[in-house]
């Protein structure tokens, strides 16, 4: 009987922190994270091709060889924002459903 009664006391509690400590973390790190990454190579890739750009001055390279690479990146950048916007739908999901084992 003291067992069950202290089982239904923390119930909520417990069933709150793996909404808190297992879902949110994902949301907030790394999320935090892909987007730093992705802003770094940005960054470095706009150096790069900011450094090579003035055929008067080494070093030099064609523009061209950076279009395909930036194509890329650009994909990369639209499919991160679909990804993040699907990612938040399935996390509200569980995050509902979590929440209604908390009545039952």
């Amino acid at each position: 009987m003291f067992v069950e009664y202290e089982y239904l006391k923390n119930r909520k509690k417990t069933i709150g922190k793996l909404i808190t400590q297992k879902y949110q973390p994902l949301m907030d790190d790394l999320f935090r994270d892909i987007e730093k990454g992705l802003d770094a190579i940005n960054s470095s890739f706009g150096n790069m091709k900011q450094e090579t750009h003035k055929d008067d001055k080494h070093p030099h390279f064609e523009p061209s060889i950076f279009e395909d690479f930036e194509k890329k990146l650009k994909e990369i950048y639209d499919t991160k924002d679909t990804f993040f916007k699907s990612f938040e739908e399935e996390f509200e999901k569980r995050k509902q459903e979590i929440k209604g084992y908390e009545s039952n």
